[in-house]
Protein backbone atom coordinates (compact mmCIF):
# COMPACT_ATOMS: atom_id res chain seq x y z
CA UNK A 1 0.00 0.00 0.00
CA UNK A 2 1.44 3.67 -0.88
CA UNK A 3 -0.09 6.51 0.96
CA UNK A 4 0.20 9.83 -1.69
CA UNK A 5 -0.86 13.00 0.13
CA UNK A 6 -4.29 11.69 1.15
CA UNK A 7 -4.87 9.76 -1.14
CA UNK A 8 -4.10 5.42 -0.57
CA UNK A 9 -3.29 3.31 -3.10
CA UNK A 10 -2.93 -0.98 -3.62
CA UNK A 11 0.53 -2.20 -3.48
CA UNK A 12 -0.69 -5.57 -5.91
CA UNK A 13 -2.49 -3.88 -8.36
CA UNK A 14 -2.25 0.29 -7.41
CA UNK A 15 -5.82 0.83 -7.37
CA UNK A 16 -7.78 3.18 -5.48
CA UNK A 17 -7.91 2.18 -1.77
CA UNK A 18 -11.60 2.91 0.26
CA UNK A 19 -11.12 5.35 3.58
CA UNK A 20 -11.37 3.37 6.59
CA UNK A 21 -11.77 3.99 9.71
CA UNK A 22 -8.66 3.89 11.63
CA UNK A 23 -9.37 1.36 14.33
CA UNK A 24 -9.28 -1.57 11.61
CA UNK A 25 -5.96 -2.53 11.07
CA UNK A 26 -6.17 -3.41 6.95
CA UNK A 27 -7.96 -2.41 3.88
CA UNK A 28 -9.12 -4.82 1.28
CA UNK A 29 -8.95 -3.83 -2.07
CA UNK A 30 -12.35 -3.82 -3.88
CA UNK A 31 -10.02 -5.14 -7.52
CA UNK A 32 -7.78 -7.23 -6.72
CA UNK A 33 -8.84 -8.35 -2.95
CA UNK A 34 -5.69 -8.38 -1.23
CA UNK A 35 -4.82 -7.10 2.55
CA UNK A 36 -3.17 -3.49 2.49
CA UNK A 37 -2.27 -1.78 5.93
CA UNK A 38 -4.29 1.16 7.37
CA UNK A 39 -2.43 3.64 7.05
CA UNK A 40 -4.35 6.75 6.63
CA UNK A 41 -3.40 9.59 8.55
CA UNK A 42 -5.62 10.54 11.46
CA UNK A 43 -4.46 13.77 11.84
CA UNK A 44 -2.28 16.59 10.06
CA UNK A 45 -0.25 19.30 11.80
CA UNK A 46 1.38 21.95 9.86
CA UNK A 47 2.79 25.15 10.69
CA UNK A 48 4.17 28.12 8.57
CA UNK A 49 4.81 31.44 9.14
CA UNK A 50 3.55 34.76 7.70
CA UNK A 51 5.81 35.34 4.85
CA UNK A 52 5.99 31.83 4.13
CA UNK A 53 3.11 32.59 1.39
CA UNK A 54 3.87 36.53 0.00
CA UNK A 55 1.17 38.53 -2.02
CA UNK A 56 0.63 41.40 -2.97
CA UNK A 57 -2.65 41.88 -1.14
CA UNK A 58 -1.04 41.16 2.49
CA UNK A 59 1.65 43.65 1.01
CA UNK A 60 -0.88 46.37 0.45
CA UNK A 61 -2.73 45.48 3.63
CA UNK A 62 0.49 45.96 6.20
CA UNK A 63 1.19 49.40 4.11
CA UNK A 64 4.42 48.01 2.61
CA UNK A 65 4.02 48.22 -0.66
CA UNK A 66 7.15 50.66 -2.36
CA UNK A 67 6.96 50.52 -6.06
CA UNK A 68 9.49 51.87 -8.14
CA UNK A 69 9.22 52.28 -12.04
CA UNK A 70 12.48 52.23 -14.18
CA UNK A 71 12.96 54.90 -16.74
CA UNK A 72 12.71 52.33 -19.22
CA UNK A 73 8.71 50.63 -18.36
CA UNK A 74 7.61 54.50 -18.21
CA UNK A 75 5.27 54.95 -20.43
CA UNK A 76 6.83 56.80 -23.94
CA UNK A 77 4.74 58.09 -26.48
CA UNK A 78 5.26 58.59 -30.12
CA UNK A 79 5.15 62.07 -31.51
CA UNK A 80 4.36 63.52 -34.38
CA UNK A 81 4.87 67.19 -36.28
CA UNK A 82 1.16 68.29 -35.62
CA UNK A 83 2.05 71.57 -33.85
CA UNK A 84 0.52 72.11 -30.59
CA UNK A 85 -2.34 74.88 -30.34
CA UNK A 86 -1.34 75.77 -26.59
CA UNK A 87 2.20 77.12 -27.54
CA UNK A 88 2.97 76.45 -31.10
CA UNK A 89 5.64 73.91 -30.27
CA UNK A 90 6.28 72.22 -33.63
CA UNK A 91 5.62 68.29 -32.43
CA UNK A 92 3.65 66.40 -29.99
CA UNK A 93 3.41 62.97 -28.27
CA UNK A 94 0.04 60.86 -29.47
CA UNK A 95 -1.40 57.44 -28.54
CA UNK A 96 -3.71 55.65 -30.32
CA UNK A 97 -6.45 54.34 -28.16
CA UNK A 98 -9.38 51.89 -28.59
CA UNK A 99 -12.31 53.21 -26.57
CA UNK A 100 -15.34 52.30 -28.70
CA UNK A 101 -16.01 49.26 -30.56
CA UNK A 102 -13.72 47.21 -32.92
CA UNK A 103 -16.43 48.44 -35.86
CA UNK A 104 -15.57 52.48 -34.93
CA UNK A 105 -12.88 54.57 -35.03
CA UNK A 106 -10.28 54.61 -32.52
CA UNK A 107 -9.40 57.94 -30.04
CA UNK A 108 -6.05 59.24 -30.62
CA UNK A 109 -4.66 61.25 -27.27
CA UNK A 110 -2.08 64.38 -28.29
CA UNK A 111 0.31 65.73 -25.41
CA UNK A 112 2.67 68.32 -25.84
CA UNK A 113 6.09 67.66 -24.16
CA UNK A 114 7.12 71.80 -23.84
CA UNK A 115 4.04 72.79 -21.78
CA UNK A 116 1.95 69.71 -21.25
CA UNK A 117 -1.01 70.82 -23.09
CA UNK A 118 -3.64 67.77 -23.95
CA UNK A 119 -6.09 66.99 -26.54
CA UNK A 120 -8.04 64.19 -28.38
CA UNK A 121 -9.98 63.50 -31.68
CA UNK A 122 -11.84 60.95 -32.68
CA UNK A 123 -10.83 58.70 -35.93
Amino acid sequence: MALVGTVLFCTSCGSLLNRIPPEKPTITCDVCKSCNKNKWLTSVTTRSRPDAFPSVLLQKRSGAVNQTMKSEDAETWPSTTQSCPSCENPTMLFKDVQLRGADEGSTIFYRCPKCNYRFNTNN
